[in-house]
C-alpha cells in the first residue's frame, strides 16, 4: 500500500468517535441508545419478524460493530499489529467512562476485542485479495 494517509484519517477519526461516545454523560448515552432502538433497530428487527432486542443488547453490538471497523481500517495500516491498537483503545475506552459516571466493564473490553478481531480478519483478508 503506497498511501496510508487516508487509513490514518480514518483510524483517527473513528477513535475519536468511539472516545467521544464514552465521554458522554449516562442519561444522554441512555437516551442515545433508546433513540437508536426505537426508532433503528426494533423496526428492523420487527420487519424480519424478530423479537426486538433490549437496550443493553443494542449497546453491546454497538460496542462490537465500532471495533469491527476500527479493526477493519486498522489493519489496512498495521496488519494483525492492529490488534493492539484496539485493545489500547478499548482499555481507554472504559477508563474514561470512569469519569463520567457511567460504569466501565471488562466485559466490554472483550465484547470490543471480539469485534476488533472480527473486523482485522475482514481486512487482512480483503488486503490478501488485492495482491
Amino acid at each position: 500500500m503506497k498511501n496510508k494517509k487516508p487509513y490514518i484519517i480514518i483510524v483517527a477519526v473513528i477513535i475519536c468517535l468511539i472516545w467521544f461516545q464514552s465521554f458522554l454523560p449516562p442519561d444522554l448515552s441512555s437516551e442515545e441508545s433508546s433513540w437508536l432502538t426505537e426508532k433503528i433497530i426494533n423496526p428492523v428487527m420487527r420487519f424480519f419478524g424478530l423479537n426486538n432486542p433490549g437496550e443493553g443488547v443494542v449497546r453491546k453490538m454497538a460496542h462490537a460493530f465500532e471495533f469491527a471497523v476500527l479493526g477493519f481500517f486498522s489493519c489496512r495500516l498495521l496488519g494483525f499489529k492492529s490488534m493492539a491498537l484496539c485493545f489500547v483503545v478499548a482499555f481507554l475506552d472504559e477508563t474514561i467512562q470512569i469519569f463520567t459516571g457511567r460504569g466501565p466493564m471488562i466485559q466490554d473490553v472483550w465484547i470490543d476485542l471480539s469485534g476488533a478481531l472480527i473486523g482485522t480478519l475482514i481486512g487482512f483478508v480483503a488486503k490478501r485479495s488485492e495482491k
